[in-house]
């Protein structure tokens, strides 16, 4: 009714809203659920009518925002930013097919894909909500995020239209390169570890990677995850180990998709640039926003690394980093309880690797201290 006002006005703008209610509920079939007729108005709020014609652009963007994001939560909040730029990006992609026979496009070209927010905004689709920056409280940034799981499957009926079958076939790889290409082409003067990122930088901190591997863009996210800016980037925002754990999981994500068409080589290069910048952070004299890596901390860090390795079945590589790991926390701790889970873990790793006499060494060190530190009758020791 808001977007109806604006463009009709107050009077007028309500009797075509009461007219296309009328309209959707005639052309849903008779005992169709209540659902259906909302689904059938809202085919018509996003399919208005510009210069005697249905326009496809706003469909089309809540479809692809959807699939793109809203694929693990559907009330994700999204940095408006974000989505406006992938909008821009969308309408661009799909300018050969839109320039024959809709309307707003005609009419606005690319640009049209702007006033995509507003208008879903407007319609109660998109609930944009505005929030202070962390630098400065007087700025605002805002977010857009779907409040219904209703209106989320709402999307469903897009890509089951036939008259969308043309833009919405085949869609999420090229949606998800869309997303990626329209960050950075509007972030390219920009480094990952900017001291104060935006909403939109935290969110490709967090999230590129795994749109790059979603739109098998697989040369690009191997750049990316050894990227030096980049993996500094997420231990400033993320955290020392949070930020470790998110980048061993894109690592993982990422070989599977390509563990038949690479070498092993190619994915212990980039754990040990991990570990790289990790260590340079540690022997860092001025810490970032997070202060200075301690020691302790990078040890959590190269055991994450170590059972990332294992998991994917690089035993020997994974004792490498075990065994840094065991040095520097032990250097902090003492012969302590977590001390001794992290050999307990190091000698399973060194049996899978066929090192079977550091296996024993790394387990008889575990039983030593567990039974000071948990008493022989404890289930840990008992376990070791």
């Amino acid at each position: 009714l808001n977007l109806k006002r604006a463009t009709a006005g107050g009077q007028k703008g309500t009797d075509e809203v009461l007219a296309e209610i009328n309209e959707a509920t005639k052309e849903t079939v008779r005992g169709s659920s209540c659902l259906d007729v909302l689904y059938a108005m809202m085919l018509r709020s996003m399919s208005p009518m510009v210069n005697g014609a249905q326009t496809k652009i706003i469909r089309l963007c809540f479809a692809a925002f959807v699939t793109v994001f809203c694929k693990q939560s559907y009330s994700t909040p999204i940095p408006f930013e974000v989505a406006t730029e992938f909008f821009l990006k969308i309408v661009e992609n799909e300018s050969a097919v839109l320039s024959i026979d809709d309307p707003l496009f005609k009419s606005h070209g690319r640009r049209a894909s702007m006033l995509v927010p507003q208008i879903l905004g407007a319609l109660g689709v998109f609930s944009i909500t505005k929030h202070s920056t962390t630098a400065d409280s007087e700025k605002k940034e805002s977010s857009i995020k779907i409040d219904s799981e209703v209106i989320h499957g709402f999307c469903k009926q897009i890509f089951n239209d036939i008259e969308m079958q043309q833009l919405v076939r085949h869609s999420e790889q090229r949606w998800n390169e869309a997303y990626v290409q329209s960050y950075l082409q509007a972030k390219s003067n920009f480094f990952w570890d900017n001291l104060q990122p935006d909403k939109s930088r935290k969110y490709a901190l967090e999230k590129a990677p795994t749109h790059m591997i979603q739109a098998a863009m697989y040369n690009d996210v191997e750049s990316l995850l050894r990227n030096e800016s980049f993996i500094r980037g997420r231990f400033w925002y993320q955290g020392w180990t949070e930020g470790t754990r998110a980048h061993v999981n894109d690592i993982e994500r990422f070989w599977e998709m390509v563990k038949y068409e690479r070498d092993e080589s190619d994915v212990i290069t980039t754990f040990e640039q991990l570990e790289s910048v990790l260590m340079e952070e540690v022997a860092r004299e001025v810490g970032g926003p997070n202060g200075r890596c301690t020691t302790l901390e990078a040890g959590r860090c190269l055991h994450e690394i170590s059972l990332s390795l294992a998991k994917i079945g690089l035993f020997a590589n994974a004792t490498k980093f075990c065994n840094t790991c065991i040095k520097l926390v032990e250097s902090n701790l003492g012969p302590s309880e977590l001390v001794a889970a992290l050999l307990y873990n190091s000698s399973i790793i060194h049996v899978e690797a066929n090192q079977f006499e550091i296996a024993e060494e790394r387990i008889a060190e575990c039983m030593k201290i567990r039974v000071k530190t948990s008493g022989q009758e404890n289930i840990l020791y008992v376990r070791s």
